[in-house]
């Protein structure tokens, strides 16, 4: 009876070994399993070009959402493939650094309708009316025609900051409506988003130019782009460290034009811009 039990107690110590070999390996493939899940969920493979990129990650503020660098970038490539950007002498200057080599790629493919003093009721008025309307294709033509021209996917307008001054922000906010509506009929398809105008440098608004009327237009825009079909941008909350004026860091003029530090603010806006609307 002693030699039996002995045999069948080896028999069991065998079993365990085996047993205990193959949960190891159990335990080995499921941690790679999840390590694997884990580094595809987190943005570790770049799904654009299946290589593996940085950690570096973009939070897009107020949306709870973020993506690798890698991403952002790509996403924007998608984004601004087909846009037009409206706009006065600060989209000028943004069409001016959009060109450098400071740059990134998703900027040179976009089109910039931009003339210096231009206004919303400049775009309004038809060609030969005296205004310098924006040039496309060497030819300065309203920018609905052009953009009739282009049929862009998405227009970006950023148009005001000259007609305020002693204008009424609700005055100058019905021609941006009415703009809108001309801008639909050019080119229906389009989506259309309002780029809230930025702040004066503290110190230098005059008596009829103040960051607080721009505060009022951008309201305005804001509350009323939905009645246009169109989608509001703001941008001036990006461009202020205390929530009342543009700070002169960003300034080119010390005044309301910005330098390439300012205008590399609009960059990340844009960024975080095509992430948040890509599938809208």
């Amino acid at each position: 009876m002693q030699r039996h039990r002995n045999y069948y107690d080896r028999g069991v110590s065998g079993s365990n070994r085996v047993y205990v070999l193959l949960l190891i390996l159990i335990g080995i493939l499921t941690a790679a399993f999840f390590i694997g899940g884990y580094r595809r969920a987190n943005g570790n493979i770049d799904e654009y070009g299946n290589e593996i990129t940085e950690g570096t990650s973009v939070d897009v503020s107020g949306e709870g959402t973020t993506v690798s660098t890698a991403d952002a970038e790509a996403v924007a490539e998608k984004f601004y493939n087909n846009s037009v950007f409206v706009g006065d002498s600060i989209m000028a200057g943004f069409a001016g650094y959009a060109s450098s080599s400071e740059a990134p790629e998703f900027l040179k493919k976009a089109v910039f309708l931009a003339s210096v003093s231009y206004g919303v009721g400049d775009a309004l008025k038809p060609a030969g009316s005296g205004v310098v309307h924006p040039m496309y294709k060497g030819v300065s033509q309203p920018v609905t025609t052009s953009i009739a021209e282009i049929k862009p996917e998405r227009i970006f307008i950023n148009l005001g900051i000259n007609e305020l001054n002693g204008v009424s922000a609700e005055k100058v906010g019905k021609k941006y409506g009415q703009l809108i509506e001309k801008i639909k009929e050019a080119s229906p398809n389009s989506k259309i988003y309002v780029i809230s105008l930025t702040y004066i440098v503290n110190g230098k608004e005059k008596e009829h130019f103040t960051n607080a009327g721009i505060k009022v237009y951008n309201q305005y825009l804001e509350s009323h782009c939905k009645e246009w079909g169109a989608t509001y941008l703001d941008l001036a909350s990006k461009m202020t460290k205390d929530g009342n004026s543009l700070p002169a860091e960003y300034s080119s003029d010390g005044y309301v034009h910005h330098n390439k530090a300012g205008y590399a603010l609009w960059v990340q806006f844009l960024k975080d811009t095509a992430v948040k609307y890509i599938n809208q």
